[in-house]
């Protein structure tokens, strides 16, 4: 389906950056700027960017729906619930986010294979772009963990970006924490795969989960992206709770194109 200019929620983006010197939860990493113009013409200048990263980076020429409305979000520094299909493209929205923010994407799923295979796939497609990408879980050697560490806190010494995937139970770990401790300044964007996992209304939930509440809490300044392929209104309800995102933009895939949740 080809990518129209603004969809709905696109537009009102927009004229929020337009409108306002700093968007809903200030602080944060994202367009924010002292000047409203300059805010609106940043958004426009995103917008292209995430239009050439596209096409350059991944081989694609338009957005599949939501996309796009999902990287504009994250761009502005939106804490956002995306509910979008199996196959509709969820992975490339942090993806393109992560390159266009700079900085540090936290990824956290709860399947080893899909961390680990994400892991080689971007190494060779996002390499070249600078941007180291990682994957830490308790199944690796000593060796290959510290080195994971290693290249991780190097590539932010540099300026450079960085992709760091984690499965939920690691967020217990001292390690891990001590880890996103040190690079506080430079994470950018949590994401949170396969969310519908936090709630207890959903068939999936996994206790893990819960512990994620505690990030939100310990990096203030980083955007939430909470992803899954379906949501019930309760479940969606829960996720922002259970995960405590602030004023979230709520986005589900329709069968004509992005919507906004009436429940948002």
């Amino acid at each position: 389906m080809e990518d129209v200019q603004y969809s709905e929620i696109q537009r009102r983006l927009r004229d929020t950056a337009r409108m306002q010197s700093r968007i809903v939860g200030a602080g944060r990493t994202g367009l924010f700027c002292e000047s409203p113009a300059f805010a609106a013409a940043a958004y426009g200048k995103a917008c292209g960017d995430a239009g050439k990263r596209l096409r350059d980076m991944f081989g694609y020429e338009h957005f599949r729906p939501l996309q796009k409305d999902v990287v504009s979000c994250v761009m502005l520094g939106r804490d956002t619930l995306a509910v979008m299909p199996d196959g509709g493209g969820k992975s490339l929205c942090y993806q393109l986010a992560a390159l266009l923010l700079g900085g540090m994407t936290v990824v956290i799923s709860p399947f080893r294979e899909f961390l680990e295979n994400s892991v080689v796939r971007l190494r060779s497609r996002l390499g070249p772009a600078g941007v180291e990408v990682v994957c830490l879980h308790a199944r690796l050697s000593v060796e290959d963990y510290g080195e994971g560490c290693h290249k991780l806190e190097d590539a932010c010494m540099c300026g450079k970006g960085a992709m760091l995937y984690l499965p939920p139970e690691a967020l217990r770990e001292q390690r891990v924490r001590h880890l996103l401790s040190r690079l506080h300044e430079q994470i950018r964007l949590f994401v949170i795969n396969e969310a519908h996992c936090v709630s207890r209304w959903g068939n999936d939930f996994r206790p893990d989960y819960l512990g994620i509440c505690h990030v939100r809490r310990n990096f203030p300044k980083a955007s939430f992206l909470a992803l899954t392929g379906s949501a019930t209104g309760a479940v969606r309800q829960d996720i922002i709770r259970c995960l405590r995102l602030e004023r979230p933009e709520v986005l589900l895939s329709g069968c004509d194109g992005p919507v906004k949740a009436p429940d948002a």
